[in-house]
């Protein structure tokens, strides 16, 4: 059992890694506030949150990281919606382009 437990230790470990070098990108180019982990990935995440959340501070601007934007800040979240997060997430999408107000109808009036 404890050699099971580190293997399955050492694959989350390696799993980080490379989400380490997604955030990275995804944080210096959009430059959003909050990265949201929904569904798997929201499982996994307590983990190795520790770690990203230090990869994030070392990389973003003023910390003498990687980054471009000035004001940089990014903060990693579980997704309240658990499991039905990207169910809840396409619903939303649909309900904002059925009562969306289209561009032309503004610039007409």
């Amino acid at each position: 059992m404890e050699q099971e437990n580190a293997i399955a230790q050492a694959v989350i470990q390696e799993w980080g890694q490379f989400l380490d070098l997604g955030l990275i990108g995804l944080v210096n180019i959009l430059n959003p506030e909050r990265v949201v982990f929904g569904r798997q990935l929201a499982m996994l995440l307590p983990y190795v949150q520790e770690r990203l959340d230090d990869m994030l501070r070392d990389c973003l601007p003023g910390n003498k990281g990687y980054g471009f934007s000035s004001d940089a800040t990014a903060v990693l979240e579980i997704s309240q919606f658990g499991g039905d997060s990207a169910a809840m997430g396409g619903a939303v999408l649909v309900y904002q382009s059925l009562f969306q107000v289209p561009d032309l109808v503004l610039l007409a009036g």
